[in-house]
């Protein structure tokens, strides 16, 4: 991971392939094969959204699963106005606060760890640096972090996760949670605050 905590990632290559938008449109016209490049484009961006929203894995895998067919199904209805990600972003944050809501929970495990019978990527994400704690943190230091943000009320654990971890733009953040740019600082600084609150024995 980037020293900073807002990188973004590279632009892809001239020759990458088609774009975002170019996919979208193909699969309006039924090419299923579209759709899969997206969801193989982003979908570890929003498993890792979503595990650091609900901290557990099975639950996040559920919730991103859901999140990719819910994108497919309403498709028809994206109009272009935002990018692809952020709009998936928006399906995927908007299911971890109604699964927040409903308090639907599996037994909690560790970030990144798996039940044995379990495949696929292991998410076992790397350091988290981010302002209220200081510097690259290690191990059980993340889990703590983890631990202090999963105690966030939604509409801040949802802005630090988008912000600090996902390094979205204060513009993409605001998009993704239908707010004001403004309400986002607010927000942010805030979480900020609860967080070092919430470490300051720790730290």
């Amino acid at each position: 991971m980037p020293s900073s905590a807002h990188a973004r990632p590279a632009a892809p290559p001239a020759d990458a392939g088609p774009s975002d938008l170019e996919l979208v449109r193909r699969v309006k016209q039924h090419d299923s094969s579209a759709f899969d490049e997206l969801v193989r484009r982003h979908q570890d961006r929003i498993m890792n959204a979503v595990c650091r929203m609900v901290g557990d894995y099975e639950d996040a895998r559920d919730i991103c699963q859901e999140a990719f067919v819910k994108a497919y199904r309403a498709l028809g209805d994206f109009e272009e106005r935002s990018a692809f990600g952020t709009w998936l972003y928006r399906i995927a944050i908007n299911l971890c606060l109604s699964h927040h809501r409903s308090g639907k929970r599996s037994h909690e495990r560790p970030m990144g760890q798996k039940r044995d019978d379990e495949t696929g990527p292991d998410h076992d994400f790397p350091d988290l640096s981010m302002e209220p704690t200081g510097a690259v943190l290690g191990r059980e230091a993340q889990e703590v972090v983890q631990r202090a943000i999963r105690t966030l009320e939604d509409e801040y654990r949802s802005v630090i996760v988008l912000r600090e971890i996902e390094g979205l733009s204060y513009e993409e953040v605001a998009d993704v949670l239908s707010i004001p740019i403004g309400t986002v600082r607010s927000r942010l600084h805030r979480a900020r605050e609860a967080l070092r609150e919430i470490l300051h024995t720790y730290m």
